[in-house]
């Protein structure tokens, strides 16, 4: 989703030269507060089920999620017509968003710990670049939107890795209910949508 933003962004600037944009990463119960406390006009959230009191949110876009990690990597080099499976993925390090990214939280609860044997040792990072950067030294496994790595796996710098799909997930455009907004914030809902798949 973070990829998108700098195209959001350059086209304001031209559109509304005035407008200033204040972006900040967080995890969505942390986003949903700042909403309420009326410190965040806007939130985008990676959410298939978004129902928060006080807060509306309007599905924007589906983004698809990608295991990734070093071409160097084991998983990388595996034969074609041999994917990494669950109890193999449940044995590897991994380098996710901070807790409260739902697609992290899911593949880990739902889908890692449930594999027998489970035993993955996990980082959490509040930067996905971080989080890039570990899987890209080849340290370890990220579960990330294809649209944040796409540049890195077209050049070669990370690979995908072949095994489970992990279902899309929806990009949700997040306001306070009661709250009009701003001008400025008027203008990036209108933007928004204009970059990100439909």
């Amino acid at each position: 989703m973070s990829a998108r933003l700098p195209g959001v962004v350059a086209a304001l600037r031209h559109s509304h030269p005035g407008v200033e944009v204040d972006m900040r990463t967080m995890g969505t119960s942390a986003a949903v507060a700042a909403l309420r406390a009326g410190e965040l006009d806007l939130a985008l959230l990676l959410e298939d089920e978004a129902v928060f009191r006080d807060v509306e949110c309007t599905p924007l876009a589906r983004e698809q999620l990608v295991l990734v990690c070093s071409p160097e990597h084991p998983a990388a080099r595996r034969a074609p017509g041999s994917p990494t499976d669950w109890a193999e993925l449940a044995r590897e390090d991994y380098f996710l968003h901070e807790q409260g990214c739902s697609y992290s939280d899911r593949f880990l609860e739902r889908l890692l710990a449930a594999a027998p044997g489970a035993q993955p040792r996990i980082t959490r990072f509040g930067s996905l670049e971080v989080a890039r950067s570990c899987v890209a030294a080849g340290l370890g496994l990220s579960l990330l939107a294809r649209a944040n790595v796409a540049d890195a796996l077209t050049t070669g710098r990370l690979a995908q890795v072949p095994g489970p799909r992990f279902p899309d997930v929806t990009v949700q455009l997040a306001r306070h209910r009661r709250r009009r907004l701003s001008p400025a914030a008027a203008a990036l809902t209108t933007e928004l949508p204009h970059h990100f798949p439909h």
